[in-house]
């Protein structure tokens, strides 16, 4: 198993997320995960579910449980829609 694959079902990613890379940075005891969004699946609005175009994302950074004694960190841009309901 490769560590994307790995990583990918540890965090419970399912399409359209993937793991795109991993970085292990030693010195800050560190694991880097960054995620992505196929970029030509459709978004769905958080409150109402509606598929809606997506006009842009945003980058967000958040902690995981750790790994190995490693502090595990997600990196994904995450994309924001433009619902004709809720904006």
């Amino acid at each position: 198993m490769h560590d994307r694959e790995l990583h990918r079902q540890i965090l419970g990613l399912t399409y359209p997320w993937q793991v795109e890379d991993i970085r292990l940075d030693l010195e800050e005891r560190q694991v880097v995960v960054i995620a992505g969004y196929v970029s030509s699946e459709a978004v769905g609005c958080p409150s109402c579910g509606r598929t809606c175009g997506r006009y842009d994302h945003r980058k967000r950074r958040w902690r995981h449980l750790d790994t190995c004694q490693l502090q595990t960190v997600i990196e994904a841009d995450i994309p924001r829609v433009n619902c004709p309901e809720h904006g």
